[in-house]
């Protein structure tokens, strides 16, 4: 087999594994927004054509030089997603960037669309304070 028939089975493996159960993103859960409510994707498809086509900014302030932005990422980050258990609280799919010249971090993560505008007003908060953020990566 030449090499590039074997890019050609990684990548048809690859969307067939995306296609059929999202083995490929660890059996994450994959969200998309109905209004403002998170609802399951039934598979990656939908997820993407969901993600094109939804609003999903939850809200972006600018300070000066350093942005922060409140998005809905459609991907479950709670602990108990990355770990594989179901049904162990609401997924956390939203999430406040905050970027500047610097570099950008992560500043907190959410369930709700509720959620992420307080959490967003609260980010924005600190940062007038003068208070840095801590990424979480």
């Amino acid at each position: 087999m030449s090499e590039g028939e074997g890019k050609k089975t990684v990548v048809v493996d690859l969307a067939a594994a995306m296609m059929d159960g999202l083995e490929f993103l660890g059996g994450l859960r994959l969200y998309r927004l109905e209004g403002k409510k998170p609802v399951v994707c039934k598979d990656f498809l939908e997820f993407a054509m969901a993600f094109e086509q939804d609003e999903r900014t939850v809200a972006l302030t600018k300070l000066g030089e350093t942005e922060v932005q409140t998005s809905f990422i459609g991907i479950d980050m709670s602990a108990a997603a990355t770990l594989g258990r179901e049904n162990e609280g609401a997924p956390v799919v939203f999430e406040s960037l905050v970027r500047s010249r610097s570099g950008g971090s992560i500043a907190e993560r959410y369930a709700t669309w509720e959620a992420a505008e307080a959490g967003h007003r609260r980010v924005v908060a600190r940062l007038e304070r003068g208070e840095k953020e801590e990424s979480e990566g």
